[in-house]
């Protein structure tokens, strides 16, 4: 099954070594392991450290047009070769997934995320939508 995997604070194959950059390697190795296809779908980084809310918003305006290339480039791979499952590590509200939400309402896809430790947090910017995220119907919480 093919697996569209990202990684909003670093990508798996960020230039500069971190631990979140090899987890996500970690991760997909174990997906590849576990008999699925990973494919690393976008290197789009929605981190930004100082909580800066207009910078924030700035980043979600670039979010929404990576998301339309990511569903245009979905939408003309044929049906078997499309993602079935978005799974996005990790998510934070310095680092929100702006896309995946977006892409696996627009395709048929089922979406996994690790759940977060943050439960309580204010309802405008990333904080929101995290929390919102939480509560969705798209979001099947599991643990790493």
């Amino acid at each position: 099954m093919k697996v569209a995997f990202y990684a909003p604070m670093k990508s798996p194959a960020h230039p500069i070594p971190s631990g979140d950059r090899r987890m996500g390697q970690l991760i997909m190795s174990a997906l590849r392991g576990a008999g699925f296809d990973p494919e690393l779908i976008s290197e789009f980084r929605s981190f930004e450290k100082n909580g800066d809310l207009s910078q924030q918003l700035s980043i979600r305006k670039s979010a929404e047009a990576e998301t339309a290339k990511i569903i245009s480039h979905c939408k003309d791979l044929p049906v078997k070769d499309r993602p079935k499952l978005w799974f996005t590590y990790h998510i934070y509200h310095k680092a929100p997934d702006w896309i995946g939400p977006a892409v696996s309402n627009a395709l048929p896809i089922v979406s996994r995320k690790p759940a977060t430790r943050q439960s309580n947090v204010p309802e405008n910017g990333p904080k929101g939508m995290l929390r919102r995220l939480l509560q969705s119907r798209w979001l099947i919480k599991f643990f790493i």
